[in-house]
């Protein structure tokens, strides 16, 4: 899993699951890429959101941070 971390100065740090962090030029991301997203590299040469999987772990940080907060 790879998900955009942050945007700065014209590069893209996009961190995968080992926490590695890969700079990219802010043009290889689609238009739709948000700083959160689950991105992955498509056949265009474009790093895309991930819908599914993006949403998936939005609930599962939910999820932990209410856990946090209650107890």
């Amino acid at each position: 899993m790879t998900v955009l971390d942050r945007t700065e100065q014209g590069k893209a740090v996009l961190l995968q699951d080992d926490k590695q962090a890969l700079v990219v030029e802010i043009d290889c991301l689609a238009p739709e890429c948000r700083q959160g997203d689950v991105v992955v590299l498509q056949e265009d040469g474009l790093w895309h959101t991930d819908l599914a999987a993006t949403q998936k772990e939005r609930e599962k940080s939910q999820h932990l941070l209410k856990q946090l907060r209650q107890g």
